[in-house]
């Protein structure tokens, strides 16, 4: 059995991953320092973001005030597939640069179409409609525009079918929650789990020095036996093999640490 063999036979075990974290473990707490850093000024230092929310009801008939009760259940599957194409029209370019122009705004169309997100709550036939600007005023006035747009554009597309607004955009007072917590706590776990594949990495598959007697156990097998352990003479707690408590310092003179006979 040659050396590649007993090197390809090499098991780690789950304490010599341990040992390795041990060992390691100022580099591994400085990577988690540096990610939850690195997390906290990704979240900072972007520009403040505010939203403004308008709410349209999609319905599947043409009579937009048809009575709530009446509604059944595939009235309401009919409109959340509605809610769909209106979200469809809503992001067309033509619906786009009507509210470009109406709103008088600055931005192109792929610049506005990245402000907006429309969706649906669940089942709900309620379109709900996010405008998110680093001006609260901008992002209202935005929203509102396009609760004056887009129905017109909706009667005019789709047959025997209206919707209606829920609820109007109002300037924001407080800015996008920036989650601190949650992208420090992603960041440090990132830079535990980095840190530690890598120190695994070199420790096990890439530093060939020899780390102990066990090390040299684990790695040639018996077939080489280990003869003898060389001390630590800057140890003074090894107590297995012996220690040193000192070496003579050596003077110009020559001779007990420099001092005379």
């Amino acid at each position: 059995m040659n050396e590649s063999q007993n090197t390809e036979q090499v098991q780690f075990s789950l304490g010599e991953v341990f040992r390795v974290f041990l060992k390691r473990w100022w580099i591994m707490l400085l990577c988690v320092i540096i990610g939850a850093g690195g997390a906290f000024l990704y979240a900072y230092l972007p520009e403040p973001k505010y939203e403004s929310k308008v709410q349209i009801y999609v319905n599947n008939r043409n009579n937009i005030s048809v009575d709530v009760s009446g509604l059944t259940t595939g009235d309401l599957s009919a409109s959340k597939s509605l809610s769909d194409l209106y979200i469809l029209i809503l992001k067309s370019r033509e619906t786009m640069e009507a509210v470009i122009t109406q709103a008088n705004l600055t931005c192109s169309y792929e610049q506005l179409l990245n402000m907006i997100d429309a969706k649906t709550s669940g089942s709900s036939p309620v379109l709900s409609i996010t405008v998110t600007s680093g001006d609260p005023e901008q992002a209202c006035l935005i929203a509102n525009t396009i609760s004056l747009i887009l129905p017109d554009r909706i009667d005019t597309i789709v047959q025997q079918a209206s919707s209606a607004i829920v609820d109007h955009a109002v300037v924001a007072q407080e800015e996008v929650s920036r989650q601190y917590p949650k992208k420090m706590i992603i960041g440090m776990l990132l830079g535990l789990l980095l840190s530690g594949c890598a120190c695994l990495v070199y420790d096990l598959f890439i530093n060939d020095k020899i780390q102990s007697e066990d090390w040299l156990t684990q790695t040639f097998g018996d077939d080489i036996p280990v003869l003898a352990v060389i001390p630590d003479a800057n140890d003074r707690h090894h107590a297995k093999y012996g220690h040193y408590y000192g070496s003579v310092k050596t003077g110009a003179s020559g001779g007990n640490g420099g001092q005379p006979a």
